[in-house]
């Protein structure tokens, strides 16, 4: 092996260690200036200040039940497939996991990538975490659950300190986060008001009274609230889209998600294709397109759906269409 590959491969282990344990765009930063700086000299603050993010804490109501019930053993092969399925479940929900404080489980949503649905993807976080832990109380027999806190507003993100580094989050937001949870009732997700603030009617809530269980709460007057339902599922888009270009494509997708939507396209162009689709969804949609092209295809494809969908066009072109409009009783099918 190359003394340069030897190096290239040096680098991307030296990588791989900070990832597994930073964000990103933080271990990026510190690569490019640890080989700069003498041994004892790493003097540089990696902070961030982070606008409209929404902070979850977990913490398992009880743990001192199952701990005294089972081996030490035992009790980490437990809390660690619970702590798995969070990971699993933060990556679903677009959710940065900060840390794993004994049977605390806390992270952010819309710091690293910035999105207007922090809230929503939150409280989905929240609740799909009470479910997770439903499968221990039943292989325990014992009554745990989760209490969940979520809470809005702007925090500081990044790595303090010389050695052993850790991305943290800091900030009053965090500690109302965190007492949140501590004001919250097992098996609930709470939330605070600015919280809500950033929803639009996706959950039913109910009056969470969190001031008559926590001090900080009450003092900080803040009105909390209780998730009772769903309303509105969220959103998934799953687009593959395959094009091998001999010539010139003009491809536009406008599609506003309330409900699932699995689009592939596959085309091979030999010629000229200018597909638009505009597909406002309310239901499912499922829409396959194949089409070899040895001609010139001008499609457009309009679909308001209230229901359920699933449209398949195979075409083989050696002349020229144009259809202008495509609907579901044009093409002989039916809503349901």
């Amino acid at each position: 092996m190359s003394a340069k590959a030897r190096i290239e491969l040096a680098y991307k282990d030296k990588e791989r260690l900070l990832l597994s344990v930073l964000p990103k765009h933080v271990a990026d930063e510190m690569l490019k200036d640890v080989g700069n700086l003498d041994d004892g000299q790493f003097r540089k603050i990696y902070m961030s200040r982070y606008e409209n993010v929404s902070i979850l804490f977990a913490d398992i109501v009880g743990f001192t039940a199952i701990s005294s019930s089972v081996t030490a053993s035992e009790l980490v092969k437990i809390l660690n497939e619970l702590f798995a399925s969070f990971d699993v479940l933060a990556k679903k929900f677009h959710q940065t996991r900060i840390k794993i404080l004994g049977d605390c489980y806390y992270c952010v949503c819309g710091a690293l990538k910035p999105r207007s649905d922090h809230a929503v993807l939150s409280i989905h976080m929240g609740l799909s975490m009470v479910e997770a832990i439903s499968t221990v109380r039943r292989s325990t027999g014992k009554d745990v659950n989760m209490r969940v806190g979520v809470h809005t507003g702007a925090c500081l993100g990044g790595v303090l300190g010389q050695r052993q580094w850790q991305f943290d989050i800091l900030g009053k937001e965090v500690t109302l986060a965190n007492k949140m949870e501590s004001g919250g009732l097992p098996g609930r997700v709470h939330l605070s008001e600015k919280t809500k603030s950033c929803l639009h009617d996706e959950f039913e809530l109910e009056d969470g009274h969190g001031g008559d269980r926590d001090d900080t709460l009450k003092l900080s007057n803040i009105v909390t609230y209780l998730v009772k339902s769903v309303k509105k599922p969220v959103s998934r888009l799953v687009l593959t889209i395959v094009i091998s270009l001999t010539s010139r494509l003009v491809l536009t997708i406008v599609i506003p998600l309330t409900g699932r939507l699995v689009l592939t396209i596959v085309i091979p162009l030999t010629s000229r294709l200018v597909l638009t689709i505009v597909i406002p969804l309310t239901g499912r949609l499922v829409l396959t397109i194949v089409i070899p092209l040895t001609g010139r295809l001008v499609l457009t494809i309009v679909i308001p759906l209230t229901g359920r969908l699933v449209l398949t066009i195979v075409i083989p072109l050696t002349s020229r269409l144009e259809s202008s409009t495509i609907s579901p009783s044009a093409c002989g099918l039916a809503l349901t």
